[in-house]
């Protein structure tokens, strides 16, 4: 593999309301060859030109879900795995 490529995958990320509350939305996480971090600036929407590229889309990502979690509520934020995040059956 070249260090020097920058991959990306799609990943939940937890974040936090003006309320204090938080809520998971789905994030492209791009990182780079001295592992950096960076991802989109809002939440990503499944959409496609075709049926397909739609399903293929949400196949990728369905995969966030066995990933780690972008925590955008610490700072800096982090990847961290869902384990220390809390219940997240309580959306912690």
């Amino acid at each position: 593999m070249n260090t020097s490529e920058h991959t990306w995958r799609y990943l939940l990320a937890r974040e936090r309301l003006p309320t204090g509350e938080n809520y998971f939305t789905v994030r492209e996480v791009h990182s780079g060859p001295n592992h950096e971090l960076s991802w989109t600036e809002d939440a990503i929407e499944p959409s496609g030109e075709t049926w397909r590229e739609i399903v293929n889309t949400l196949a990728l990502m369905s995969g966030a879900t066995n990933g780690p979690v972008l925590d955008l509520t610490l700072d800096p934020p982090a990847l961290v795995r869902v384990r220390d995040l809390g219940d997240p059956a309580k959306g912690a």
